[in-house]
C-alpha cells in the first residue's frame, strides 16, 4: 500500500505509488452431452420426460465445480480449476498461511471449515470474456450414433457447458480451519472446534453482508455438539420458512438460511475428509 505524507502550508508532497503482483488465474471448460434414444423419446412422452433425464447431469455440474473450488490444483491438472486448498495449504511459509489454522491433526480424516467473502477486488468467480456465466446448454437435436458394437441408432442431443474459474485476487479474505475428529479438543464435550470457528472471524480482515461459513456435515454435527447454554443462540435459522419471495434479504432461494453469529452457514458435501496441513 502506498504511505501518504504530512501537509503543511506552502509546502508539496510527493506522488506515490501502489504496488501490485500480476498473476495468472486458470478458467476451466467443462461439457457434458446427453443423448437420449428417440424410441425412448416416443414412448415416454417427448421433451418434457427428456429433460427429466438430465436432471442428474444438472445437479452433478454445479457439485463437481464446487469440489474443483475447494480441492483442483493446476499443479495436478492444468485443465483445471485453481482451488483454495492448494493456495491455502500450509501455516508457514506463504503470505497467506496467517489465514490458516489448524488443530491437533493427523492421519487423513481432517475436516476443514471455511470463511470467505465473496465481492470484487477480493474473491470472486471468473469466466472469459464473451461468454456466459454458469451452466449453459444447447439442444442438438436429432443426430445419429454409434452404440458400443458401432451399429447405428437416432437419439437426441443436448450438450451442457460450463467456464468456471477462481481468483483470490486478496488473500486477507478468505481463512482455512482444518480440524481432526480425533483431536481431544475436538471431543463432543470439549470447546476446541467451536472456538476454533470463532476465531476465524478475527482473522479474516473483513466481514461484509456477502461473507460466508462453508462446512461439511460432520462439522456442523460437532459443532452443535460443543455449543452449549446461551450460545446455541448463535446458530440460528433465519427468514420465513413459508416465504417464498426471492429477492427477500432474509431468505436464500426462497428458502430460511441458516447463520452462525450473524454470519450465513453454507453446508456442502462438497468438503470430504482430508490429508492433515501442518
Amino acid at each position: 500500500l502506498p504511505e501518504p505524507s504530512y501537509r503543511v502550508m506552502n509546502r508539496g508532497v510527493d506522488a506515490t505509488k501502489a504496488k501490485t503482483e500480476k498473476y495468472e488465474e486458470s478458467i476451466a471448460f467443462i461439457e457434458d452431452h446427453s443423448l437420449v434414444d428417440e424410441m425412448a423419446m416416443q414412448l415416454r412422452g417427448g421433451r418434457e420426460w427428456r429433460l427429466s433425464e438430465d436432471m442428474l447431469k444438472l445437479e452433478a455440474f454445479p457439485q463437481w465445480i464446487a469440489e474443483e473450488i475447494f480441492y483442483q490444483s493446476v499443479s495436478s491438472n492444468p485443465e483445471g480449476i485453481h482451488g483454495l486448498s492448494p493456495r491455502y495449504r500450509a501455516t508457514t511459509g506463504f503470505l497467506n498461511s496467517d489465514y490458516v489454522k489448524v488443530g491437533t491433526n493427523a492421519g487423513s480424516n481432517a475436516h476443514s471449515v471455511w470463511l470467505l467473502t465473496w465481492a470484487p477486488r477480493k474473491l470472486y468467480g471468473i469466466y472469459p470474456p464473451g461468454t456466459k456465466a454458469g451452466l449453459t446448454s444447447e439442444d442438438m437435436g436429432r443426430v445419429r450414433v454409434l452404440d458400443v458394437n458401432s451399429k447405428a441408432f437416432y437419439a437426441w442431443e443436448t450438450v451442457y457447458r460450463w467456464w468456471a474459474g477462481l481468483c483470490v485476487e486478496d488473500y486477507r479474505y478468505a481463512v482455512r480451519f482444518q480440524w481432526d475428529p480425533d483431536d481431544a479438543e475436538m471431543a463432543v464435550g470439549e470447546r476446541g472446534l467451536f472456538e476454533g470457528v470463532m476465531d476465524m472471524q478475527d482473522m479474516l480482515y473483513e466481514i461484509t453482508p456477502q461473507t460466508r461459513y462453508y462446512m461439511d456435515r460432520t462439522t456442523l454435527r460437532r459443532l452443535k455438539a460443543q455449543i452449549r447454554g446461551t450460545e446455541a443462540r448463535l446458530l440460528t435459522w433465519v427468514g420465513n420458512a413459508d416465504s417464498r419471495q426471492i429477492g427477500d434479504p432474509q431468505t436464500m432461494g426462497g428458502q430460511r438460511r441458516r447463520e452462525l453469529d450473524g454470519i450465513t452457514l453454507r453446508v456442502t458435501d462438497a468438503l470430504t475428509a482430508e490429508t492433515a496441513i501442518s
